[in-house]
């Protein structure tokens, strides 16, 4: 299929999903992708399935790294559901400190797919391109359903733990560790990380509260660096804030004022914007700052 006919296709397809046909199952499937050079990114594809055949979710790029990025994918399944088409259309989150305008946005045209739950997988190669539509990096996917994928990395760090240098073996098990740690959806922000959303309103909404232990730490969170809420002790109760964007590119951080009984300092952020929730845990010692940059889009981009 000729890829401008994707593409149109997609975009068709993902209007067909709002309100017109019903979700029939949720997917959820983790691997790399392979770039000509060889190196090896991680990523993750989570999709609803819609009864007419199209799909639509998030995909998690490098989700185990320094540039983990969640985009919005559209696609599509054929009638026997052996063969999947979708693209990335635009960020939601990222860590990385790549313009916007350099992100390679990936799609995949008839790739293999299973839907199996034992052997869930999906295979094929991908192309991308920038935002301006020039052609980006191309390489190939390989996914497996998060159990499996789980399984593997057991394996993986039973015989690292045996058998590996020992020169190589710790930084080898942080590694896996991480790996581990990031399938979770939520997003862990540590001190120095910058997290950077598009935002097409001029407020956004913070949830703040602690499910670990209450033990008397207190935070501060800043707009654009001048504190709006100082010294606000995080308890197990949902604590909701207003936060007013002011400007085109809005800074809102928060910052450990102490660390409180049991170090670090640890709260929970639910970030709600229009109709997405994303889920931050922020974790800091004392005088550290977790930041969140807001980049304001003149309209979604479809």
């Amino acid at each position: 299929m000729h890829k401008n006919l994707l593409h149109l296709l997609i975009c068709l397809v993902g209007l067909a999903t709002t309100g017109y046909s019903q979700v029939i199952d949720h997917h959820e499937f983790v691997g790399t992708i392979q770039l000509e050079d060889q190196s090896v990114i991680t990523y993750k594809l989570l999709f609803d399935e819609y009864a007419n055949g199209s799909i639509a979710g998030t995909s998690i790029t490098d989700f185990a790294g320094s540039h983990r990025t969640e985009s919005d994918i559209k696609g599509v399944l054929n009638d026997r559901r052996d063969k999947i088409s979708f693209r990335e259309l635009s960020n939601i989150t990222t860590k990385s400190d790549i313009a916007s305008d350099d992100f390679c946005y990936i799609q995949m045209d008839r790739g293999d797919v299973s839907l199996s739950r034992k052997k869930a997988m999906i295979k094929g190669n991908f192309t991308s391109q920038y935002t301006s539509g020039e052609d980006c990096i191309q390489g190939t996917i390989m996914l497996m359903s998060e159990a499996v994928f789980s399984k593997k990395l057991a394996s993986v760090t039973k015989k690292v733990k045996r058998f590996a240098p020992r020169s190589k073996k710790q930084k080898t098990l942080e590694v896996l560790e991480d790996s581990k740690l990031s399938l979770d959806e939520t997003l862990v922000l540590k001190d120095g990380e910058v997290l950077t959303f598009s935002a097409y309103t001029d407020t956004i909404t913070l949830q703040v509260w602690d499910d670990q232990y209450i033990d008397g730490d207190q935070i501060t969170i800043s707009v654009n660096g001048t504190p709006i809420i100082s010294g606000h002790e995080v308890k197990q109760t949902v604590e909701v804030f207003e936060i007013p964007l002011p400007t085109n590119t809005t800074t809102i951080t928060i910052s450990a004022d102490n660390e409180g009984k049991y170090p670090p300092n640890s709260s929970n952020v639910s970030i709600l914007h229009e109709e997405t929730t994303i889920p931050v845990s922020v974790r800091l010692l004392e005088g550290k700052v977790a930041t969140f940059s807001f980049v304001k889009q003149l309209a979604a981009e479809e």
